[in-house]
């Protein structure tokens, strides 16, 4: 069995027996790490690649930010996920790591990981579980790569998926109308940080927070202005940089 399988089968063993934190968060991760008591995360990881003789690539750690810092200065770290990697989240967007498990599977828009210190599906109680997490930043602040001990050469990294950008609506898609697409495009301007008051809801009239989303996001985007100056109408060419915006 490959280092990185082996890790992967150790992590998924505690997984599998549904492994729950002790009374104040004892547990044996934390009492063989020496830090018992504490969050343990980092420490169910470290504990693992030591039991699946990975040490050597996983590293022994308790504090997720001093883990990250040692991918780092080693070149193994990526924004981008691979089965096998150790997935750092930033809960705060605010640069410092705050949780960490191991990456088994994933796609265009989640990542599927075993991670200690976690709650369950539906509120279960904290201790190992497989969770499956949104790829999007901020909540995910990047990859370790480990070099697993039959996987030394640099994993190559995964190249972003390309967006999706649904086809225009057409020339009838103007303030004032009612449509889905109106409800479309009001979601992709939150989720890009342009946020107004939707007093409808995001869609499906296309309104003044409509319009005052699309000038916000054009106002932005100089290279869309009609007549030198931000409109407040989502045509063709705006609509697909909105959309091809992430």
């Amino acid at each position: 069995m490959s280092g990185m399988n082996a890790m992967i089968a150790e992590c998924k063993k505690y997984v599998d027996e549904g492994y729950r934190a002790g009374p104040t968060d004892h547990t044996i991760f934390g009492a063989w790490y020496g830090l018992d008591y504490n969050p343990y995360c980092d420490e169910f990881v470290s504990y693992c690649g030591a039991a699946s003789g990975n040490t050597a690539a996983i590293g022994h750690f308790a504090y997720c930010p001093s883990h990250v810092d040692w991918f780092r200065s080693r070149n193994q770290w990526s924004e981008y996920p691979k089965i096998g990697a150790i997935v750092f989240y930033d809960w705060d967007d605010d640069g410092i790591a705050d949780h960490t498990g191991i990456v088994v599977s994933f796609d265009d828009d989640t990542i599927t990981c075993y991670e200690g210190d976690t709650v369950g599906p539906n509120d279960g109680p904290y201790g190992v579980w497989e969770r499956t997490r949104a790829r999007k930043v901020p909540n995910v602040l990047g990859y370790g790569y480990p070099s697993y001990p039959a996987d030394q050469a640099p994993p190559a990294a995964v190249p972003p998926a390309k967006p999706h950008v649904p086809a225009y609506p057409g020339p009838t898609f103007l303030p004032g109308c009612y449509s889905t697409s109106t409800t479309l495009l009001d979601h992709q301007l939150i989720h890009l940080g342009y946020a107004y008051a939707y007093h409808y809801g995001p869609g499906p009239y296309y309104g003044s927070g409509t319009e005052a989303a699309v000038y916000a996001f054009l106002a932005k985007h100089p290279d869309l202005w009609v007549n030198g100056k931000p409109d407040d109408i989502c045509g063709p060419r705006t609509w697909d940089a909105i959309f091809s915006a992430g």
